[in-house]
């Protein structure tokens, strides 16, 4: 990712598509607590019974929102 023609890899590991930004020299500090979604995307996708969890879904929306915006303002 360190061009803007750089694809991010397909992964459900979000610390290593964070770590690609941090090396691209995006500040990620505030992105950091996405890295847990790396735990809910493969226990949701993969178990038959995944534990509840309580979230703040407008929270982390905004989080992932700014994620996104930040990807694809490095990719322009």
């Amino acid at each position: 990712m360190a061009s803007p023609e750089a694809k991010p890899p397909p992964t459900h590991d979000l610390a290593r598509l964070l770590l690609l930004l941090k090396e691209a020299g995006v500040d990620i500090t505030e992105l950091l607590p996405l890295r847990a979604f790396t735990t809910f995307a493969v226990q949701y996708r993969y178990d038959d019974e995944p534990e509840e969890l309580n979230l703040n879904r407008s929270d982390w929306c905004n989080r992932a929102e700014n994620l996104i915006a930040q990807v694809q303002e490095r990719n322009r």
